[in-house]
């Protein structure tokens, strides 16, 4: 790879709708649309999903429903060759901070791949000065039988 170079383009396009009173979330994004210079093509693909949200119920001193349990599964389909991927998953927020999430990853194909996966996520309100910003930190451990074991990190902010 030190040797070669090239120039491409791409982008994702999605739309997700929320129903039912944001508890289900219905998604699909095309991704990797774009263009490289060489001939190779890049791996668009199609991902579906649906995800619903178990909430608590409010108590006396706080009103407000709190998501306590999402179930997720999703579907990734490539556009040229390849073949879908399957994916389910927990999440469980505690006390708005922290989140445990647990995962399982069926591919088909001459090589399929299966695994389990897990990660955590802490995220903060801001405060004072900060008070409209979010900042979420997440981790992930996702097996990959090209690559190997991949620790997946994101940080994202909301404002």
């Amino acid at each position: 790879l030190d040797v070669e170079d090239s120039l491409g383009m791409a982008a994702d396009v999605g739309v997700l709708f929320r129903l039912l009173d944001n508890r289900v979330g219905v998604g699909v994004a095309a991704q990797n649309l774009g263009f490289l210079d060489t001939e190779e093509d890049l791996p668009m693909n199609v991902r579906g999903g649906v995800a619903y949200q178990i909430r608590t119920k409010p108590s006396p001193d706080d009103p407000t429903p709190r998501d306590l349990l999402a179930l997720v599964a999703d579907v990734n389909v490539p556009i040229v060759g390849g073949f879908p991927t399957f994916h389910v998953g927990v999440e469980n927020w505690f006390y708005d901070v922290v989140a445990l999430r647990l995962g399982y990853n069926i591919g088909q194909g001459e090589n399929p791949g299966k695994g389990m996966t897990f990660g955590v996520g802490l995220r903060h309100k801001g405060e004072a000065s900060l008070e409209n910003v979010n900042f979420q930190f997440d981790y992930a451990f996702v097996p990959d039988k090209d690559v190997g074991d991949a620790h997946r990190i994101s940080f994202i902010t909301r404002f």
